[in-house]
């Protein structure tokens, strides 16, 4: 019910609106206002703006939300049309435009674009750790305006434990000594004026044990495109401290160490690749370790060639092309040569 209810909120709250502005015409039919119009758009909308005065005037629009310019910044001037458009808007759009004809200003509009919230990185679901550990669970979500975040477990909301407390801190819930009980379904719902979303995290916490360390999710074969980033993420849990290597395999060169957990990476077990190239390509793995035992899992990276973009000829250039092709042709040909 307490989802339902957030969702219902989100939904009433959100409105796109567009205030209707006062104001007098003056002798030569320009339209003068000193009241500020507010604006209000969804993320990849079109925001038409328009600064009623005749045709032919010369138009300058300004973007006045500009630091230590209070002329603003000059985006367009126009003859030919009183409109101006704002395409694919996004929250960097926000600001305060103003028309300007004959270097006064005429309309001011205060644009404010909104983005429904999203998750900007990958999240992953499953929660594997034994009991007496530190839990942390982290919901980081952007979107315009800010989102709030409320959190469940099990569908109840605040969540609770039978010992112990649970600490949230905007995106992030961590409770201490974990316990087998506090296993279940924690929920983060994000919501904003534009929407709401959500994830689940599924903790189980098991009793310690002494063993080596236990795959809780196996890399998986990917391809990518190249230029693009990738993520692998190699989850497990190990009661004893564990030592976390990423390798790769070359026919030449045999094992290549590409990440380490006793150097300054901060989430030794996710490899990050930026700008993946057709030298990237091949077999990854990432060994786990502790003073029990070694548990590995290994993938293939295909990269895919991306063939570069081709710039169209301009008519000109098309036309000499074709010229040379003829009387290339024409020294081959022994008929066109008679």
């Amino acid at each position: 019910m307490g989802l339902f209810m957030l969702y219902l909120f989100c939904f009433i709250t959100f409105e796109l609106y567009t205030a209707t502005p006062t104001g007098t015409l003056d002798s030569n039919g320009d339209y003068i206002t000193k009241n500020l119009e507010n604006i209000t758009a969804a993320r990849n909308a079109t925001v038409t703006l328009q600064c009623r005065t005749k045709i032919g005037n010369k138009i300058q629009w300004r973007l006045m939300s500009v630091a230590n310019n209070p002329e603003g910044k000059l985006l367009k001037e126009i003859v030919d049309s009183n409109v101006f458009e704002l395409t694919s808007v996004k929250p960097e759009h926000n600001g305060i435009y103003a028309c300007f004809v004959n270097e006064s200003p005429l309309k001011r509009y205060n644009v404010t674009v909104f983005e429904s919230p999203y998750f900007p990185r990958k999240m992953y679901q499953s929660k594997l750790t034994p009991s007496g550990n530190r839990l942390k669970l982290t919901c980081r979500a952007r979107g315009f305006p800010q989102p709030n975040v409320v959190w469940y477990k099990d569908n109840q909301s605040p969540p609770k434990r039978e010992m112990g407390d649970i600490k949230i801190n905007d995106w992030i819930l961590t409770f201490n000594d974990s316990r087998v009980e506090d296993s279940g379904n924690y929920t983060c719902l994000v919501c904003n004026v534009v929407g709401c979303i959500n994830f689940t995290f599924t903790v189980d916490v098991f009793k310690r044990f002494l063993g080596k360390p236990v795959l809780i999710t196996k890399l998986e074969n990917t391809t990518v495109s190249e230029g693009a980033n990738l993520t692998m993420k190699c989850e497990f849990a190990s009661d004893l401290h564990p030592y976390i290597r990423w390798v790769r395999f070359r026919n030449e060169t045999g094992l290549i160490i590409v990440q380490r957990s006793d150097t300054s990476y901060t989430e030794p077990e996710v490899l990050r690749i930026f700008n993946a190239t057709l030298e990237d390509e091949g077999w990854y793995a990432c060994f786990i370790a502790n003073a029990l035992g070694t548990t590995t899992s290994k993938a293939y990276l295909h990269v895919k060639y991306k063939e570069p973009s081709k710039e169209p000829q301009n008519p000109k250039q098309r036309l000499h092309n074709l010229l040379f092709k003829l009387l290339q042709f024409q020294k081959t040909d022994p008929i066109l040569n008679l």
